[in-house]
C-alpha cells in the first residue's frame, strides 16, 4: 500500500506550568492565585504593623503567576479554535501564549501545525524548528518539520528529519509513510515500499 499524501502529526493537548487544568481560572485576580502565593500575600499582611504593601518580589511571583494563567487560558483557547476551524484567531491565541512563555515547545509545534493547515509551510517549518531547539527530543516535530521541508522541495533534508523522527519514536507511523513518500519522489521505491509495509504494520487501519 503506497501512501497518497503527506500527513502532519497533530497538536497534544497539554500545557506545561500547571499541575492541572483545574488550575486554569478564569480570573486573574489575587483570590485566584496559587494557594502558595495566597499565604503569601496572608503572611506579610499579618505581620506587626502591616504598611499594606507587599514586597518587590512577591510582587513579581504574583504578576508572573497572573501572566501564567491568562497564557493558560489562550492556549485552551487556541485549542477550542483549531479544532473548531478557526486556524488564523487559534494562531493568535498561541503567539499570544508564546508571549508570555516563549521557551514552550509545545506552544510553537501546534503553532507550527496551524500555519501548516494555513498552507504556510515556510512559517510552519520555522515553527517545528523552534519547538525542536527547545526540545530535542520532540519526534513528532521532527517529523512535522519533515513533512514542510518535503513540500518546500527539500527532499533530502525531510529524509534526515524524518530519520530522527523514527529514531525518537520507531513506533510512530506517520513519519514511516512521510518517510516512503520522500523515497519515492526520489526514485527509491524498494525502500519506498519498505517503509511501506513498516507505517502499515503500526497501523494497520491506515488506508491513506
Amino acid at each position: 500500500m503506497t501512501p497518497e499524501k503527506m500527513t502532519v502529526t497533530r497538536p497534544i493537548v497539554e500545557y506545561d506550568g500547571f499541575r492541572g487544568l483545574e488550575e486554569l481560572l478564569p480570573s486573574s485576580e489575587v483570590a485566584n492565585l496559587p494557594q502558595k502565593i495566597i499565604e503569601k500575600v496572608k503572611q506579610q499582611l499579618a505581620q506587626p504593623d502591616p504598611t499594606g504593601l507587599l514586597d518587590s518580589e512577591l510582587l513579581r511571583e504574583i504578576k508572573i503567576a497572573t501572566k501564567e494563567k491568562q497564557a493558560g487560558e489562550l492556549w485552551l483557547q487556541a485549542v477550542k479554535l483549531a479544532r473548531a476551524g478557526k486556524l488564523s484567531k487559534a494562531l493568535e491565541k498561541y503567539e499570544g501564549v508564546l508571549e508570555v512563555k516563549p521557551k514552550f515547545a509545545q506552544a510553537w509545534f501546534n503553532r507550527g501545525v496551524v500555519l501548516w493547515d494555513l498552507k504556510r509551510a515556510q512559517e510552519a517549518l520555522e515553527a517545528f524548528e523552534v519547538a525542536i531547539n527547545l526540545r530535542a527530543d520532540h519526534a513528532d516535530a521532527w517529523g512535522n518539520k519533515g513533512v514542510a521541508l518535503a513540500e518546500l522541495g527539500r527532499t533530502e533534508e525531510a529524509l534526515a528529519a524524518y530519520d530522527e523522527a523514527i529514531r525518537l519514536n520507531p513506533r510512530h507511523a506517520e513519519p514511516w509513510s512521510n518517510k516512503a513518500l520522500a523515497l519515492g519522489a526520489l526514485g527509491k521505491y524498494d525502500e519506498a515500499l519498505i517503509c511501506c509495509e513498516e507505517a502499515t504494520r503500526l497501523n494497520p487501519h491506515d488506508h491513506n
